[in-house]
């Protein structure tokens, strides 16, 4: 169960959450589109635009770049500061102002919306220099937040702004269409009984209890909004596990290196897929020559499914044990009965699944993890460090593999499907 929201922005003052919604930029708010998983890399739960606004989940250290290189020049992390010490594994401050963006904290958890954390999100966006990336550790709580904004300093009805939400990346409506309902209201009665309070959409302002409590959240709050040109001055490493004598080139090409490593990884799921996309479960452990035992489809993806788990745990830390002699290990045999084997619809779910896991560990791991010694003892002769374990297991063992299922319908008079 998730506890209720709360709320902090630093060095924004409670006096400027007093006053009309018309100071807020009226920049025109449509229907948030997604951008194609394929185009983009470093964003758990994809990427969203609305205008000049983003919406995401998580990025990692290629999606912050990815970001400034599409233009954005602030960002506002949704993320509660326990999730940020826990589950992000880089100073994002620091790495949005060495890439130049205007950083905004407003940690948030998506049970409820309060006036005071819709407040903080409008004074964070008034002024900023835009594209605009809002992400948290989920999409709800950054299109419920975002919803509520759209309602309370934009003037926009609630179902068009919860329309817009869900098109921003927004699942779980429930849990916010009743608060936002109620605020509407409040804001329509508002209206109704303060007749001087009537510029465009007649905006709720902020009252002084909501600016006195949301002042008390502030002064809580203990990470700094970063301006381009602040004087504070960050080391150059992009990962606390790093050398801090390292430099911002040796950061930007370990960044590149992740990238190109995750694009093949993705590229080789795709390629596994339409390997076996027009095969039958016959087919899936067929032996296409007479005598001659090859690595058919069937095995060949449970060997895969057997591996990644063990190159994951390593990445998170752990120690895993040895897969040798797993029934689909490196000593098991391609066995004729489909029976051994789970379909091939959950044999290709469970190959995505972990692909996208170990994706997901290999991004949050950083260079002291990849250097670390391979905890299991097998492979330190030949991959000394959980770098050298994840280069072998997701680009040249998965490639091997995939490839001798190439190999087999080749071998069987099927046609070539390229990667």
């Amino acid at each position: 169960m998730r506890p209720h929201l709360w709320l902090g922005v630093t060095a924004v003052a409670a006096s400027a959450l007093v006053g009309c919604s018309n100071s807020m930029s009226t920049a025109k708010i449509g229907k948030a589109t997604s951008v194609a998983s394929t185009d983009i890399w470093g964003f758990q739960n994809g990427l969203h635009r609305d205008g000049s606004f983003w919406f995401a989940g998580q990025p990692d250290l290629i999606g912050m770049r990815e970001a400034r290189d599409r233009g954005v020049r602030t960002v506002v992390n949704l993320r509660p500061h326990e999730q940020n010490e826990q589950f992000v594994h880089f100073d994002e401050p620091q790495i949005a102002f060495e890439l130049g963006m205007e950083y905004f904290s407003i940690p948030v958890e998506p049970e409820m919306i309060t006036p005071e954390a819709v407040a903080a999100l409008a004074e964070a966006l008034n002024g900023t220099t835009r594209p605009v990336l809002i992400h948290g550790a989920t999409m709800d709580e950054v299109g419920g937040l975002w919803a509520a904004y759209l309602v309370r300093y934009r003037g926009m009805p609630i179902d068009e702004a919860m329309a817009s939400a869900e098109a921003a990346g927004l699942t779980n409506d429930t849990t916010f269409d009743a608060a936002i309902r109620a605020m509407a209201a409040r804001i329509r009665n508002r209206c109704q009984s303060s007749p001087r309070s009537k510029p465009r959409h007649c905006p709720s302002p902020t009252s002084r209890t909501e600016a006195r409590r949301a002042g008390n959240l502030l002064r809580r709050s203990s990470l700094a909004r970063i301006r381009v040109g602040d004087e504070r001055r960050f080391s150059a490493r992009y990962d606390p596990r790093m050398n801090p004598d390292h430099d911002n080139e040796t950061s930007n090409g370990y960044a590149a290196l992740v990238a190109g490593i995750l694009r093949s990884f993705e590229r080789q799921q795709r390629y596994a897929q339409s390997l076996v996309a027009d095969l039958s479960p016959a087919e899936m452990v067929s032996q296409p020559i007479d005598g001659v035992v090859l690595n058919h489809p069937a095995w060949a993806l449970s060997h895969l499914n057997v591996y990644m788990p063990v190159l994951t745990a390593m990445l998170e830390g752990g120690t895993p044990g040895d897969p040798l002699d797993h029934e689909f290990g490196q000593r098991s045999t391609p066995l004729p009965d489909p029976g051994a084997y789970l379909p091939k619809a959950a044999l290709l779910e469970r190959f995505a699944q972990l692909h996208e896991s170990t994706a997901r560990a290999f991004r949050a791991a950083g260079p002291g993890v990849l250097a670390a010694e391979t905890p299991l003892p097998r492979f330190i002769e030949r991959f000394p460090t959980i770098g050298d374990v994840a280069i072998q297991l997701m680009i040249k063992h998965e490639a091997t593999h995939l490839g001798q299922v190439s190999a087999w319908r080749r071998a069987g008079g099927r046609p070539m499907v390229t990667p």
